[in-house]
């Protein structure tokens, strides 16, 4: 299996990111796994189910994803010319 180019996790809930490539362009997919300890075995477990109380946490992850990808896709905005001096102002402060 491939290995992923970024993983983010909160809690027991994370998120694999995969790269990979379409018709000449580079695609995302994303997969989700929420670990717990198997009591009657005392191991750790992997599962791609969730219940209520991990849609939190879920929600915080695809957040991240949706930010990374906003930051990933905006360009650098230009650099301002600098002032020679402060723009006069008819504020009485």
């Amino acid at each position: 299996m491939a290995k992923p180019v970024k993983e983010f996790s909160i809690g027991k809930v994370r998120v694999a990111v995969f790269q990979g490539e379409y018709k000449g362009k580079t695609t995302y997919s994303f997969k989700f796994q929420k670990s717990y300890k198997d009591e009657g075995k005392g191991e750790w477990v992997n599962t791609e189910y969730f219940y209520p109380t991990d849609l939190r946490d879920l929600h915080i992850l695809v957040g991240k994803l949706v930010i990374n990808q906003v930051k990933e896709r905006t360009p650098e905005p230009e650099p301002q010319p600098e002032l020679e001096s402060e723009p006069e102002s008819d504020l009485p402060f």
